[in-house]
């Protein structure tokens, strides 16, 4: 947020950018949105600019993370899963590492998507304050399907039930056989989202705020995981 105030963005577009790239990506911005009474077309620059950025870290946290921790799965799956913004670029960058980097990498991304209840929680109050003190007493809805998606209700449900009953390999089997394939169609819906050609007309100013918030996630991850391994 720091850095969208001081490259002249507006409070909406740098509260949906802190939101994206902290939570979930495009789905915190949609949760985040309402909140805070954004516009459709800052909505759309803070979709298009996170998703960018995530590709770009999708394609390389692979490489950055063997790089820097060797065949280390635990810590390779921190950084993809604590850095990567949607879960659909979370598993397809761990899967050009190996099945349990992935595994690790989704754990530690749904730990940051259970944040997201808190994260629309802070934007609304703070929105609400804000108005309060331009325009007098004002009321703003939260709506109670944006604290936590229905993916991660899911997850949490179907995670309690595996490691409660013993489901048989035919029901696994099919399992990993859908979520492939889900993961397929999340990774074309997240390039479908991306257009290349708005991104540069909107210029260089869109372009530096992305590339610096990738880089100071980037660096961000390398310290706290650098702290949890001493």
């Amino acid at each position: 947020m720091f850095m969208g105030k001081k490259l002249g963005f507006s409070a909406n577009v740098s509260a949906l950018m802190a939101s994206g790239n902290a939570v979930c990506g495009s789905s915190a911005i949609a949760a985040v949105e309402p909140v805070i009474g954004a516009e459709t077309s800052e909505k759309r620059t803070s979709i298009a600019m996170v998703n960018l950025m995530g590709t770009i870290l999708m394609l390389s946290l692979p490489f950055l993370g063997t790089w820097i921790f060797g065949n280390n799965d635990l810590l390779r799956g921190a950084l993809i899963g604590g850095t990567e913004q949607s879960v659909g670029q979370v598993v397809a960058s761990a899967t050009m590492v190996n099945p349990n980097t992935t595994t690790l990498a989704t754990l530690f991304k749904i730990m940051r998507i259970i944040m997201l209840v808190f994260v629309v929680l802070y934007f609304g109050f703070r929105s609400k304050k804000q108005k309060i003190n331009e325009q007098g007493p004002t009321q703003i809805k939260i709506k109670r399907n944006s604290f936590l998606p229905w993916y991660v209700l899911g997850f949490l449900v179907l995670c309690t039930l595996d490691t409660l009953i013993h489901f048989v390999p035919e029901v696994s089997a099919t399992a990993k056989f859908l979520s492939g394939w889900c993961e397929t169609i999340a990774l074309a819906a997240i390039g479908l989202r991306l257009n290349l050609v708005k991104f540069i007309k909107a210029g260089k100013k869109l372009l530096i705020y992305g590339l610096s918030t990738l880089v100071f996630q980037v660096v961000l991850a390398l310290i706290l995981i650098s702290l949890l391994i001493k």
